[in-house]
């Protein structure tokens, strides 16, 4: 597997956008647009997979990315 460039073309692509209309005390501390999850995996807006490490002890079973 090689190294993810991040963000990702489309992810940059959302962050410029949200730059632009968000009001900055709402500003994003990490670099990372979710399309979608499943329990405690999460895919990027690009097709990254990745397995969610920050959900917290509560949810992480019981509500987690379910949609």
């Amino acid at each position: 597997m090689g190294k993810l460039s991040m963000p990702g073309k489309k992810a940059r692509k959302y962050l410029e956008r949200d730059n632009a209309v968000i009001s900055s005390p709402y500003s994003r501390a990490y670099r990372f647009m979710m399309n979608h999850g499943v329990s405690s995996e999460i895919w990027g807006v690009d097709g990254n997979h990745f397995i969610n490490f920050a959900v917290g002890i509560a949810v992480c079973h019981v509500l987690s990315h379910w949609n």
